[in-house]
């Protein structure tokens, strides 16, 4: 399955204390609408949809045998390019993911493959066993036909969020909190904003919903449109996201 997926705003949230003051202000928002109140989002009504929890694992070409202070150094091929690999767990099953960058910055191409949950153990999964789907030939091309191995693991705990103008979709806000771990033992923890555009929505609507964060939590918020797993690489290795 292959679909052109546009990129979120994405927002670094910098402190815990405003990670949980935007969640309370959108609850809040998407009981008041049910209660009939006018309290609104810039004029989007406000539905939340769930919080949910889901493992990730994400692989790139490096060397097993770097000692520490190099691994973290190291940038692999996929991180550079901003593409990725990598497995998702859901409810039933697993799901295996390829994002490949394409010319426009706004627009990554998407594979998908699913493996049944049953009988079959998240961590020990590798790419190498789904060389026979051409995305994951192409990802490994990409890393000059190395192996994929894992560089990191993400727990996400998200808060979803439908925003709707005229009893129409617009847009889906996610307010996520990360920890991350790599395979030795260096961990993160951070948390993220995102508004993505849906069945109705447009630029417009994502745009505005933007600024009431900004105008509210500009302080508080960098915009970055690094992936999860790349950030969370860079928080550890004691970079800055700018």
């Amino acid at each position: 399955m292959e679909d052109n997926i546009e990129m979120e705003k994405k927002y670094l949230i910098k402190e815990e204390n405003i990670f949980k003051e935007i969640i309370k202000i959108l609850s809040i928002s998407s009981l008041d609408n049910i209660s009939n109140s006018p309290h609104k989002i810039n004029e989007y009504k406000v539905k939340q949809i769930l919080t949910k929890e889901r493992k990730y694992r994400y692989f790139d070409t490096f060397d097993r045998i770097l000692e520490k202070e190099d691994l973290l150094a190291y940038v692999g091929p996929l991180e550079k390019e901003g593409g990725s690999a990598s497995l998702r767990q859901r409810e039933e099953d697993y799901v295996f993911t390829v994002k490949v960058p394409t010319e426009d910055n706004e627009i990554r191409k998407e594979y998908q493959t699913e493996i049944p949950a049953e009988g079959t153990d998240f961590y020990a999964l590798s790419p190498e066993h789904f060389m026979h789907w051409s995305p994951m030939r192409t990802i490994k091309e990409r890393g000059g036909n190395r192996s994929l191995q894992e560089v990191v693991r993400l727990l996400v705990t998200t808060n979803r969020f439908d925003l709707y103008s005229k009893d129409e979709i617009k847009i889906e806000i996610a307010v996520d909190q990360i920890r991350a771990e790599s395979p030795l033992d260096i961990s993160c923890n951070f948390y993220e904003l995102e508004i993505e555009k849906k069945k109705y929505g447009n630029d417009l609507d994502k745009e505005n919903i933007a600024l009431f964060f900004t105008d509210n939590y500009g302080d508080s918020l960098i915009a970055n449109w690094l992936p999860k797993w790349i950030k969370a690489l860079k928080l550890m290795r004691g970079q800055k996201i700018e």
